[in-house]
């Protein structure tokens, strides 16, 4: 019998030679695993966490945590003396009936709710805070001081059981510190705010409130029944005595059962059953795996920092089976928007979630619109429900929400809304490449276009023309460029998925004709894109609906000639009138400069964001209405300098802006379901890293100057297209890494140096 150790030693040394004579054989092919990030995750994190020595009294200024699905912030009550740490879940929300009399009743009748709040109310009077957040561990810690001593705790909202736990150590003054339970109005906060506000309009005065909550102290807990149907209830545990206790918090909702305290008691029993060092331990695993899918460095550091704090957010505000991010995610507020907007918000608040590689993030945008097909279609009236659907502007989780057709008036109504969130989906599809996403939007694309082609007119020109329709968020227009950009990609995209699924469709050849034949985007010769036909764009609207054709859709780009050259033109035109522009303004602009390979006007907008329009926490709100989806959007505009994939090219490092000479990116995500890694050292491409998933055509753009060296395990076949675009043969599950400098030999991903953070993002002096 051969001895184990010798043949392993035999097996070893005849490997090594093996791998000398490919070496010798093929010297640009290094044979090598592929690249790795070297990163202490937990201390390089750590230099990004929150912090908090002020008393913060709004959302936007508050520690947050979420689980997807359940939320909770900590503001300051002044008027009694308390910390407040609300609760909130994100599908929490009224199943009234809604009259065809649009968006207005949708939010009063289907609104998000709000449920309520604990109160820790100490000994003494409340004089300042010590907190920080955080993000690696989505945790938060802190004392609270008092004039009678202190009382310090921790808090987190479980990562996958529906549990909220408040771990607290007071000191001697403050061993008597009370915790109260308060519910909150039962009604939607869009009639709550209205009616403080002295609004005494018919949808006001006709409203019928929901009861209050009944609360049991005794068996601690708070259950809502609302006027039509469903329940909310909140069942909490308080351990311990003295100085150390924990306080247990869930929370359920059913519809149309009316089951929500025996759901609540089962997630209690599921948070309380394991020992609270277990509980944080399961907790911290999935936070420190979640970030580990992607990584980002560039000299700025506090950009870095808001980066990474959007990822956090990200991954506190949704999951796959858990809440689609509405205006506000998991933390609901006193807010006049109670509800998921469809014109602009819900789309942006995803698109980080694409090339950050977290499309697990993504899914529950895609699950949603699945799920809510039926409503869908009941959305349109009754004579288009045969062949069409549509969403309508703000809705609920279930998307129940009236769409009046187009052409009935000049008051035209968005009938896109549904085509530019299945152009989420089908990102989505595209950084995936898979196919049972694409079956299931197949059908819903088709319906949202076919309720376009019904208001299709051919006129003597013999091109197609739209009537007047409603451009997000400015008014009215035939021809309108938001719907000309959403129908023209509708068909475009349809006539794609249509060969990939191998479907032969019999509207094939009317997407087609329709593509080929839809009138031209308006525009003008000195100002770019118009609103639609015969409506200029005169007036400052923070939305940059008339530009869609340029971004997120590329249907026109930096590519095709003349380009770019008409998106600066229409960019520039839109920032030039001020007065509305807000902060996805400039977040929007960062994006469409960045999509011409403008990387230092990026920078400029997404700097003017942060500094204008960004709140302490990295929060947005607008009028005292707090709203998500804009940092968020924020950090895409960051991604869309590093990396591009828009028409079947990956583009790496597209718009650095000249200032960044150095930015590092591992395993973000392009189209085509490509992990793409690469450094940039003093102003130049070092190396680059493509792994493909799914095996398909990789066209890439990157500035290298000369020959192209290669690691991999075999030698991949290139072709040289142009000095910066070139092809490769990867196959699925196969990566190679390329370089230009045959000297060079440190493959290795780490923080890129730069000028440190001075001012952490928190609330503090």
């Amino acid at each position: 019998m051969i001895n184990t150790h010798t043949y392993t030693i035999m097996n070893l040394k005849l490997r090594f030679f093996s791998l000398l004579f490919i070496a010798f054989l093929f010297p640009k092919c290094l044979f090598a695993s592929s690249t790795l990030l070297h990163l202490d995750w937990k201390n390089y994190l750590a230099k990004y966490d929150l912090l908090w020595n002020r008393l913060p009294e709004k959302l936007w200024q508050s520690p947050f945590m979420g689980n997807g699905m359940l939320g909770t912030y900590i503001v300051y009550e002044k008027d009694c003396n308390s910390m407040r740490f609300e609760v909130c879940r994100s599908d929490v929300h009224d199943h009234r009936a809604v009259p065809e009399t649009g968006d207005g009743n949708i939010l009063f009748n289907r609104s998000r709710l709000m449920i309520g709040h604990f109160l820790m109310k100490p000994c003494g009077r409340i004089l300042k805070c010590d907190m920080r957040t955080d993000i690696y561990n989505a945790e938060t810690s802190g004392t609270i001081i008092t004039d009678k001593g202190s009382i310090r705790f921790e808090v987190f909202v479980h990562s996958l059981d529906m549990g909220i736990i408040v771990k607290t150590d007071a000191s001697s003054g403050e061993n008597g510190f009370t915790w109260q339970w308060v519910s909150d109005s039962p009604n939607s906060p869009r009639y709550d705010k209205f009616k403080a506000g002295g609004n005494t309009s018919k949808v006001v005065r006709e409203y019928k409130e929901n009861a209050p909550a009944v609360v049991d102290e005794e068996n601690r807990t708070a259950l809502f029944t609302y006027l039509n149907g469903g329940q909310t209830a909140v069942r909490w545990h308080i351990s311990g005595k003295g100085s150390a206790r924990s306080l247990y918090v869930t929370c359920a909702h059913s519809y149309p059962e009316h089951n929500a305290l025996q759901l609540s008691r089962e997630y209690l029993d599921r948070i309380l059953k394991p020992s609270y060092s277990k509980l944080k331990k399961t907790h911290r695993e999935w936070w420190n795996n979640f970030y580990q899918k992607s990584f980002i460095s560039l000299p700025d550091k506090r950009i870095e920092n808001f980066y990474w704090i959007q990822l956090y957010k990200l991954g506190s505000a949704t999951r796959a089976d858990r809440g689609i991010i509405d205006n506000t995610g998991p933390w609901m507020a006193l807010t006049q928007w109670p509800a998921a907007w469809w014109n602009l918000n819900v789309q942006l608040s995803y698109w980080t979630t694409y090339p950050s590689n977290h499309l697990e993030l993504s899914r529950s945008l895609s699950n949603t619109i699945f799920a809510g097909e039926k409503n869908l279609i009941l959305n349109v009236p009754k004579k288009y429900r045969y062949n069409s659907a549509a969403l309508a502007r703000a809705t609920a989780p279930d998307l129940v929400g009236w769409v009046r057709e187009a052409g009935a008036s000049k008051d035209g109504p968005e009938i896109g809304l549904l085509t530019w969130a299945c152009h989420n989906i089908w990102l989505e599809y595209r950084y995936s490449m898979d196919k049972e996403i694409l079956k299931k939007l197949f059908p819903i694309l088709k319906r949202s276009v076919n309720y376009y082609l019904h208001f299709l007119k051919e006129e003597d020109d013999k091109r197609f023309h739209l009537p007047s329709t409603y451009s997000p968020e400015y008014g009215s227009a035939s021809d309108c460029n938001f719907d000309l950009s959403l129908l023209k990609w509708g068909c475009k995209t349809l006539l794609e998925a249509d060969s990939i699924l191998g479907k032969n469709d019999s509207l094939r050849s009317r997407w087609k004709d329709v593509y080929a034949r839809l009138a031209d985007f308006p525009s003008d010769p000195d100002e770019g894109w118009m609103i639609g036909r015969n409506r200029p764009y005169d007036m400052s609207h923070r939305h940059y609906s008339h530009l869609l054709m340029a971004y997120p859709l590329y249907l026109v780009n930096r590519d095709q000639p003349g380009g770019k050259e008409m998106i600066v033109k229409s960019v520039n035109h839109w920032q030039s009138i001020k007065g509305a522009l807000e902060g996805y303004s400039r977040t929007g602009a960062a994006s469409l400069y960045a999509s011409v390979g403008e990387g230092d006007k990026a920078l400029a907008y997404l700097e003017e964001f942060m500094q204008k329009s960004m709140q302490p926490n990295t929060c947005y709100q607008e009028g005292g209405n707090p709203v998500i989806e804009t940092p968020l959007s924020g950090a895409r505009a960051l991604l869309d300098m590093a990396l591009q994939s828009w028409g079947g090219k990956i583009r790496i490092f597209p718009a650095i802006p000249g200032i960044w000479r150095d930015f590092a990116f591992d395993n973000l995500l392009a189209e085509g379901a490509f992990e793409v890694s690469a450094v940039r050292k003093n102003g130049k491409v070092a190396w680059i890293r493509i792994h493909s998933l799914a095996g398909e055509p990789c066209l890439v753009e990157c500035d290298f100057s000369g020959e192209l060296y290669q690691k991999g395990k075999r030698r991949y076949k290139i072709d040289r297209i142009s000095d910066t675009l070139f092809s490769l043969d990867l196959k699925a599950g196969e990566e190679v890494v390329l370089y230009s400098d045959p000297s060079f030999k440190d493959f290795r991903i780490g923080p890129v140096s730069g000028t440190e953070n001075r001012k952490p993002f928190g609330f503090y002096n």
